[in-house]
């Protein structure tokens, strides 16, 4: 999971590198915390798994939001 993580950050490094020529670089910032968002909440989803954890509706519902859904 951390080399895709790592990954997909240095593939947004080089969107950004390419916006910046544009300027329109500081676009790239917003859709890379999003990305974040998604793996943070993806790893829980592992994590919870893992453990066998029974999820509460709200610990659910938090996690769901962001895995479930795009935001674009």
């Amino acid at each position: 999971m951390k080399l895709c993580y790592v990954t997909l950050l240095n593939v947004y490094k080089e969107i950004e590198e390419e916006m910046e020529k544009e300027g329109k670089h500081y676009q790239v910032h917003y859709a890379e915390e999003e990305i974040k968002n998604q793996v943070r909440a993806y790893y829980a989803k592992a994590n919870w798994f893992h453990e066998e954890h029974i999820l509460t509706m709200e610990e659910y519902m938090r996690v769901a939001l962001v895995t479930e859904t795009f935001n674009g």
